[in-house]
């Protein structure tokens, strides 16, 4: 049988020689599977200036997910899953699969606090993921979960503060300027800008300090300084790793910021405008 097989064309040799594999017939040398340090040293060769369409997003995160699988104590494979999750969340425009990521990323990040109680970067994807999932259902749909991502966000910043330039405090920070003061009491707009003008001296380079700050004073009705630090949240250092991606893509999110306090309009302070932007595929 085998013999004729190779005297077939090439359509029906393929048909018998997957019926082979299937029945077990043809030995097929044994492979042994990839160790969770080689998957995860494939996965994480990323290209940062590639990262602007979802393809290779998605393909990283199932990579990151894989190795997750094959390694649930895996500590650095579960950040970057967290991280492309974050990704793939901000291109998603539509938002039924929006909801869908972010859930399963936040039950990833609640299974990744159980085995890493100690990790910075850990309590901040949660935190993150927390306030994902309130901007995609809206904030006053969400005020119930903000308490959890607050206190995530705290100790990302008592473990780790300078990680990823300091976006925990950002995040902490838009979490006071954003949500308000009724009926939980966590909104203080005063308190947060404070923290973005604090942060923004330590972390200059970052691009996330000089975009809330711009909303937060645009809600304010300080035109001129919204107007002036969405100006500057534009011109960040853009390097082919990690912090140059998201100063790309708050680049964008400022320019159309920018756009909207010049057309006049007035800040709600019941929306969240710049989830807008993330929705429409930023990235691209």
């Amino acid at each position: 049988m085998f013999l004729r097989v190779i005297n077939l064309p090439l359509r029906a040799r393929g048909a018998v020689l997957s019926l082979g594999f299937v029945l077990g017939v043809i030995a097929v040398p044994t492979v042994a599977p990839a160790s969770s340090a080689a998957l995860f040293e494939r996965a994480n060769r990323i290209d940062w200036s590639a990262l602007g369409t979802p393809a290779p997003v998605q393909r990283h995160l199932e990579q990151f997910l894989q190795v997750v699988k094959a390694d649930p104590e895996h500590r650095e494979a579960r950040i970057r899953a967290l991280e492309f999750t974050f990704y793939a969340w901000r291109m998603e425009p539509d938002r039924t699969r929006r909801l869908a990521l972010v859930k399963n990323g936040l039950r990833l990040a609640q299974d990744a606090l159980k085995r890493f109680p100690r990790s910075g970067p850990i309590h901040y994807w949660h935190g993150s993921m927390v306030a994902m999932l309130g901007l995609t259902q809206g904030v006053l749909n969400s005020l119930q979960l903000i308490p959890a991502g607050k206190a995530s966000l705290e100790k990302a910043v008592e473990l780790d503060e300078g990680y990823r330039d300091g976006q925990a405090i950002a995040n902490m920070a838009r979490v006071y300027t954003v949500v308000p003061g009724f009926p939980i009491s966590l909104g203080d707009k005063e308190k947060g800008k404070k923290m973005l003008r604090e942060g923004y001296r330590k972390y200059p380079n970052s691009s996330y300090f000089p975009l809330f700050l711009a909303d937060a004073e645009w809600a304010d009705g300080n035109v001129e300084a919204a107007l002036r630090l969405a100006r500057e949240a534009q011109h960040k250092p853009r390097r082919n790793d990690y912090s140059g991606l998201v100063n790309a893509i708050n680049a964008r999110k400022a320019k159309e910021l920018e756009k909207l306090i010049r057309s006049g309009a007035v800040r709600d302070r019941f929306h969240d405008v710049l989830s807008d932007h993330e929705a429409a595929g930023v990235l691209n």
